[in-house]
């Protein structure tokens, strides 16, 4: 029996990617027989599977068996620091996410007081006038929230995988391009929570959860749901809600997902003077957030800037039937244009209103377009299609390997810091100095590519 192990958050972790992984890992050991371990950065595991789950901190003093297939979980958020030091030392195969990495990757050379270590890292990746130019932006604070969106910070990663696979078709097309002599593959994302796990429209059950939200009939309720960030678009759909208000239309904005630093959506709504319009539910359980999703009327879904994912909450909501307003960005083409409503947000809130009004006045557009979206998803974004995906990568492993030990020679040498010696200073000092391992090796962003 092959043994796979993915590094990767579990629930409760608030990420989309933790509660994918637990999926794909079930999956994994159950339909594809193989032996399934994942390991974790975190004090305890919500979700139980017929898995081993192991902390990290294990795998510093001890190799992985040398016939496993080593899969790695890697997105922008600081919940992915402990994933680095492992993909970019022991060989394996990379699932992005994101395409941009900046989020989380400043955030760990913050914190690990390597400056040095992070302009080398972005002029690798671009040229050294721009890494002097984001350093000095970045040490000063200025615009933070939007440096990390040009600085991808992907390349190393990338370089030291076997292979790379990503959920979102342009992505895909941008990196082979850009790296030509690298392996990709593209695994769709998929829905594992699918009929008959879904909630079916009920109508009972959709009048309850608005009466209880207090919607008053004949009201239009407009949807977001997923991490609450400020880059969601959370405020230019507060601003179009005030304006739409003050136009006489019966609109209300529901919002559910996890509450994400730096964004305080109810101090936004009072501001824009909305708030007795506004609903925010935060970390609802997976059935509460289907029968919320399932009681509004239209699903708004705005990033900008876009960093490259395939984003599951707009795959959620395409599949429970609501029509989806999203920004028009490369990264969206690949949704046919039947399934879902593209806005232009370089004009402000003027094309949002817009559709909204429309939708307002013509609710067969918003039947006909959500019964499409279904369709869609359910078609091209099945979870046991997604799964196959995954076995024919990791039963191509072996020779995916070969390929990758014959480039090895053009590893990029700034990119290795971390020599033998110091891992093995680091597992003498495993049992007796567990802070200076933590500092350590969060700073450490890869081993002897030697090994």
């Amino acid at each position: 029996m092959k043994s796979v192990y993915m590094f990767s958050p579990l629930p409760p972790v608030p990420s989309g990617i933790a509660a994918y992984t637990h999926a794909v890992a079930e999956a994994l050991a159950t339909q594809s027989g193989y032996d399934v371990h994942v390991v974790v950065d975190q004090p305890e595991v919500s979700v139980q599977g017929h898995y081993t789950v192991h902390s990290w901190r294990e795998f510093l003093y001890r190799p992985l068996p040398p016939e496993s297939v080593s899969i790695y979980q890697v997105g922008n958020s600081v919940h992915h620091h402990f994933v680095y030091p492992f993909v970019l030392t022991y060989p394996g195969l990379v699932v992005l996410h994101d395409l941009v990495l900046g989020h989380g990757r400043l955030q760990l050379f913050h914190a690990a007081h390597s400056p040095d270590e992070l302009h080398a890292e972005i002029a690798y990746e671009t040229d050294d006038r721009f890494a002097t130019t984001v350093l000095r932006a970045f040490q000063s604070g200025y615009a933070w929230e939007h440096i990390p969106f040009f600085v991808p910070l992907h390349r190393t990663v990338i370089e030291s995988a076997v292979s790379t696979a990503v959920h979102n078709p342009d992505t895909y097309r941008t990196l082979r391009m850009r790296y030509p002599d690298l392996h990709f593959t593209y695994i769709p994302m998929g829905l594992w929570e699918t009929e008959p796990r879904i909630p079916s429209n009920n109508a009972a059950v959709r009048h309850a959860v608005r009466t209880a939200l207090g919607i008053p009939p004949g009201s239009l309720l407009l949807g977001t749901f997923g991490l609450l960030t400020p880059h969601k678009g959370v405020a230019t759909i507060l601003t179009a809600m005030r304006i739409l208000r003050a136009l006489r239309y019966p609109v209300y904005l529901l919002l559910v997902g996890y509450r994400a630093s730096g964004l305080d959506v109810a101090q936004l709504a009072q501001d824009e003077g909305v708030h007795a319009y506004v609903r925010i539910v935060y970390q609802a359980d997976r059935r509460t957030y289907w029968q919320l999703l399932q009681s509004v009327d239209v699903c708004i879904a705005l990033r900008a800037p876009p960093v490259g994912e395939c984003s599951l909450s707009t795959l959620e909501m395409m599949a429970a039937g609501r029509p989806v307003i999203m920004n028009r960005h490369r990264f969206n083409v690949f949704f046919p244009e039947h399934t879902c409503i593209r806005i232009n947000l370089s004009t402000g809130v003027d094309d949002l209103i817009e559709q909204v009004r429309k939708l307002y006045h013509r609710p067969e557009i918003r039947y006909r377009i959500g019964q499409h979206a279904q369709r869609y998803v359910r078609r091209y974004h099945n979870f046991n299609t997604t799964i196959a995906c995954y076995h024919r990568w990791i039963e191509m492993y072996p020779h995916l390997l070969r390929q990758w030990r014959d480039r090895r020679t053009q590893f990029p040498q700034h990119a290795v810091p971390l020599t033998r010696r110091v891992h093995t200073q680091i597992r003498q000092r495993v049992n007796w100095l567990p802070d200076f391992l933590t500092q350590h090796i969060h700073r450490i962003m890869i081993g002897d590519p030697s090994r």
